[in-house]
């Protein structure tokens, strides 16, 4: 009862008065009146951003295919030396 107080509630007249109990909190609000701002965030560099590894160069990469279709042209051929020979 310690931590509320008493108000009276008039609708009309005298004969109407009603007793209403209202709860007030002693400490005041449970939540923090104010917050802490918050640190910086870690990473806060201006950097573009980079691949992991660099992409291939042109010459890399036309590299690459060409020793791909060479593969390719001798595993064909290979096949049909082996298919050749077993008929």
């Amino acid at each position: 009862m310690s931590e509320s107080y008493r108000h009276r509630a008039h609708a009309g007249g005298p004969a109407d008065t009603r007793i209403v109990f209202i709860e007030v909190p002693v400490a005041g609000s449970p939540k923090v009146a104010r917050t802490a701002k918050p640190g910086q965030y870690p990473s806060n560099q201006r950097q573009p951003w980079r691949p992991a590894t660099r992409p291939p160069s042109k010459a890399e990469r036309t590299a690459r295919f060409l020793n791909g279709v060479a593969r390719q042209d001798a595993e064909v051929r290979r096949f049909m030396q082996e298919s050749r020979h077993a008929n």
